[in-house]
């Protein structure tokens, strides 16, 4: 029987993890797959160690070559494919048990391309609190504009849609990025599922990057991907200025990763730079995007936890610190002008279904109404589904302006919530929880109740904490002392390089 995905291996000295790796996919509740492990030149033990474990099991096939990268063995594993569809898993990662059934499936029904959110997990495989991937229902061209969207392992294409596609040797890295944008441009759209299909794995030896490379890098593939766009007609928005801003993101994740792996220190030639990156920016705006690239730049630059109440805190905080400092231009001396910085970056760290479990506890017994059925939204239905059961879920009342995600959220928990039509009146009995991330009207609307439980609310009280041992940690690092006397002094501008050592 033909196999319904093809699972491409590329194996390249990973002995230590490629045991659970391949125990992930003899897992899968999907069973009818063929996998194609590709010994790219190894020099460890790692392909002996896999044809053990896969000894007596035809869906395993291994090809040997010389070392090519990792696009390269990609590549070889797709001229062996035989499937369907195609999935690439590396062999320091893994995939959940139901992860290959819910991606076919979803990928079968919408047009052959699907993807689900992944975990961040570290060298240890111990989880960050970290998901990825909770994007749009749907994601193309546009979508992957703006950055990647998913990760190699948390997605399945059909492979016709590679005929003409394949990944670029010539890259050193981001070339599942590159693959994904090209196939975008020629109009494949991956559908979500709502589900965590996978968990990424960050080792130590893939932290020790050159920063500047993976910037110039992306720059390069982003470059090439809005040309296309452009060229083709294939985006709603390929502006130059969509392109500057997407730039400047991607410049300050990059410098934050430098900085907390690191502790590179932003440098006077690095000046104007930074200029272009973040002070031209409105307050508001710059602190966001700060926030952002200094929590990303903690995951995917050190590998470890980014909630400054972790131990790892006090290792990174420092770093990211100074490089805060070399960013943001400051009108007066307190600490406390951090606290907005500060507190973008923690409500990044308390995760949404954190919220949501705190959101069920809060209303205890009562039936929930749930203003909006997006990423939040499901969240919170699967909380009280994870505390109460069914029979409970089945008492919550969904809302949403948006008929499809309505219709798309009844379809994912069957009888387990009523859809009720916005405008409809609510209940008294039950408590109404506004759960968009921007949710200033719908606050308004409802601020005659004073049973409205807020998602961002209680965010925000969840990542006050967090907030405060940042503030302690910024006085115990001298932040206080060196500027008075860099104020006193007169001898460093905002915005140029300092150092708190």
């Amino acid at each position: 029987m033909t196999a319904r995905v093809t699972v491409i291996i590329p194996l390249f000295n990973s002995a230590p993890t490629i045991g659970e790796t391949l125990q992930s996919l003899r897992a899968q509740t999907m069973t009818d797959w063929e996998a194609i492990i590709v010994n790219d030149g190894s020099t460890d033990r790692g392909p002996s160690a896999a044809e053990a474990l896969t000894a007596g099991d035809s869906r395993f096939r291994m090809v040997h070559q010389a070392n090519r990268g990792l696009a390269g063995a990609r590549n070889t594993g797709l001229r062996h494919a035989t499937a369907e569809y195609v999935h690439f898993l590396d062999a320091d990662d893994w995939i959940y048990p139901r992860g290959l059934e819910l991606l076919v499936n979803t990928a079968s029904a919408s047009g052959g391309a699907a993807f689900g959110a992944y975990d961040c997990r570290d060298a240890a495989g111990r989880p960050l609190g970290v998901v990825c991937g909770r994007a749009p229902a749907t994601v193309g061209i546009d979508e992957l504009l703006e950055h990647n969207r998913f990760a190699s392992h948390s997605n399945v294409i059909r492979r016709e849609l590679l005929a003409q596609c394949q990944f670029d040797e010539s890259l050193p890295m981001v070339e599942d990025y590159d693959l994904w944008l090209r196939l975008a441009a020629r109009g494949t759209r991956w559908h979500r599922v709502d589900e965590v299909v996978a968990s990424y794995r960050l080792r130590p030896a893939s932290l020790s990057k050159d920063f500047t490379k993976m910037e110039a890098t992306v720059e390069r593939v982003m470059c090439g991907a809005y040309a296309r766009a452009r060229a083709e007609r294939a985006s709603a928005d390929a502006s130059d200025e969509r392109r500057a801003r997407v730039s400047r993101l991607s410049r300050l994740m990059f410098r934050a990763m430098s900085a907390a792996s690191q502790g590179t220190e932003t440098t006077p030639a690095q000046t104007q730079r930074n200029v272009d990156c973040s002070t031209q920016r409105d307050g508001q705006a710059q602190t966001a995007e700060l926030a952002a690239a200094g929590f990303w730049g903690v995951v995917f630059g050190l590998g470890v936890s980014p909630d400054p109440l972790h131990e790892f805190g006090r290792v990174w905080f420092p770093r990211l610190l100074r490089w805060w400092w070399g960013e943001l231009p400051r009108a007066d001396l307190s600490p406390e002008i951090y606290r907005p910085l500060f507190a973008q970056y923690a409500a990044h760290v308390v995760a949404p279904e954190s919220i949501a479990h705190e959101i069920v506890a809060r209303v205890g017994n009562a039936p929930i109404a749930v203003i909006g059925a997006g990423t939040n939204g499901n969240t919170l239905v699967r909380a009280v589904i994870d505390r109460m059961g069914n029979e409970r879920a089945a008492r919550v009342l969904c809302m949403d302006d948006k008929p499809d995600a309505l219709a798309r959220t009844a379809q994912r928990w069957g009888g387990a919530i009523q859809p009720h039509a916005l405008g409809l009146p609510i209940p008294s009995t039950h408590r109404i929880v506004i759960t968009p991330d921007n949710d200033g009207q719908l606050a308004r609307f409802f601020h005659a109740d004073p049973g409205v439980l807020r998602w961002n609310q209680v965010r925000d009280q969840l990542a006050a904490p967090r907030v405060e041992a940042m503030l302690e940690l910024a006085k115990s690092v001298g932040v206080t002392r060196l500027e008075r006397e860099a104020h006193r002094q007169h001898a460093t501008p905002p915005n140029s390089a300092r150092s708190l050592s």
